[in-house]
């Protein structure tokens, strides 16, 4: 799991952050008791409870609980989460979850959930064991703690069976075990790292080799660049004449850009050597954007390049994928373009949501590419000039990153025109705000 310390569960009982715990109850008082337990101790910690339950159930909570607490309370009806059209639909019911838990993700706020699956025996199908593998993958990873409670007497044993994959802990009214027949994120997951192993891992290797090198040296880059970077801000801040700030402010360019490299390198270093390039988790990727155009600014002016960006992207919107990876795709892709363009050219950035996709666009009015090329562009080792420094695999690892992350990556190219290259990934689910909301960088 990405976290590994322990939170409490109840008064009594402790698991670890981002548990995804399978609850089969016998006896209504006694899960009553562990729910109450549970908003409480969560309560204490700081965190507010989802709560997805029946009526009658939160009606008898809310009773008993203190009333300066009912606010950490917030509460779904069941049947409305899991059967608001009249049937399971688990895709429909996943939509729901990420709506639900949005407001907490982009307010970074910390939260627990509790639903009980109130569904009949008709109900219990595949669908429902893909719903919950899901919600494994993405809950867990954003380090909820979170109780699925199931009415054991409306549960086949089988039904339970086939959950307990899905949940690495299995709760009783009165105890807590870990699950036998969990399957591991990392074993039911089709990552690349795993998957497409085969034909990943010499170019792995070949980057982890040059990046030990890296590493040592930047190591050794790190303290003289921050005096560097000191000495040129003092001297800007009591200069006067237009041209030595100019230099200076060149200067400052320079020490954000090698510092960026450098960062990436210990970063896809560390990556590399554990499998978090492939780890997917709910993120709001504006956010990274934002950083992405911040450092790519810096680098375009260092090349007397005019960089420019709009982003139409509402600020709440969702992706699976994780923020390192998403970084990488997008800084490499602009990173690319300043490369292949001219002094005084432009490379635009444009973003916005189609059809609840997340669309990005990088634009140069560069050398473009060789339309017998253009196909074999993201194979590895593979380039767009020749003569150009780099070892030819960003692109290829652009696409598996991108892939990985349930997306597509596409090029289309004019030789002496430029290029456009263009990231669509799904969105989590549809943004609350509407697609035209500009946002400022």
């Amino acid at each position: 799991m990405a976290h590994t310390h322990l939170m409490p569960l109840t008064e009594t009982l402790q698991v670890v952050n981002g548990a995804h715990i399978l609850y089969v109850y016998e006896d209504e008082n006694a899960y009553l008791d562990n729910a109450m337990s549970f908003i409480t101790t969560g309560i204490a910690q700081g965190q507010h409870t989802v709560f997805v339950v029946d009526q009658h159930v939160y009606d008898r909570i809310v009773k008993e609980l203190n009333p300066d607490h009912r606010p950490y309370v917030h509460f779904t009806e069941a049947n409305e989460f899991y059967l608001r059209h009249g049937d399971f639909d688990f895709r429909r019911v996943l939509d729901n979850l990420q709506n639900t838990i949005k407001p907490f993700v982009t307010s970074e706020q910390s939260i627990r959930m509790w639903g009980e699956v109130t569904l009949t025996a008709a109900n219990f199908e595949t669908p429902l064991d893909e719903y919950e593998t899901e919600c494994d993958i993405t809950v867990s990873e954003l380090g909820y703690i979170t109780v699925c409670a199931y009415n054991g007497r409306r549960i086949a044993a089988s039904v339970q069976t086939r959950l307990m994959k899905s949940h690495p802990y299995l709760m009783t009214d009165d105890a807590l075990v870990t699950s036998g027949l969990y399957r591991d994120r990392d074993q039911k997951t089709p990552l690349p790292a795993l998957t497409s192993r085969a034909h990943l891992e010499s170019e792995v290797e070949i980057i982890r080799r040059k990046l030990d090198v890296a590493h040592v040296v930047s190591h050794e880059v790190r303290n003289p660049l921050t005096v560097i970077r000191a000495y040129a801000a003092m001297l800007l801040s009591d200069e006067q004449i237009a041209d030595r700030r100019n230099k200076l402010n060149k200067i400052l360019d320079y020490c954000t850009v090698i510092d960026h490299e450098l960062t990436h390198i210990i970063t896809t270093e560390q990556m590399l050597l554990t499998e978090s390039l492939w780890t997917k988790r709910l993120i709001r990727p504006v956010p990274v954007l934002l950083d992405v155009i911040d450092i790519m600014s810096a680098k375009a002016r260092t090349q007397n390049i005019r960089f420019e960006h709009n982003l139409t992207i509402p600020d709440q919107t969702l992706i699976v994928a994780n923020n390192m990876g998403l970084q990488l795709v997008v800084s490499n892709l602009i990173s690319n373009a300043i490369k292949y363009s001219s002094e005084n050219s432009v490379v635009r950035l444009v973003g916005g949501i189609e059809d609840n996709l997340l669309v990005l666009s990088v634009i140069d009015q560069g050398t473009g590419i060789p339309a017998e090329r253009l196909d074999a562009l993201f194979e590895k080792y593979e380039r767009a000039d020749d003569e150009r420094s780099g070892q030819g695999i960003g692109l290829f690892m652009v696409k598996e990153i991108t892939e990985a992350f349930g997306g597509k990556v596409r090029a289309e190219s004019e030789v002496g025109v430029g290029s456009c290259f263009q990231v669509v990934l799904p969105c989590a689910c549809p943004s609350a705000v509407a697609p035209g909301t500009k946002l400022t960088s």
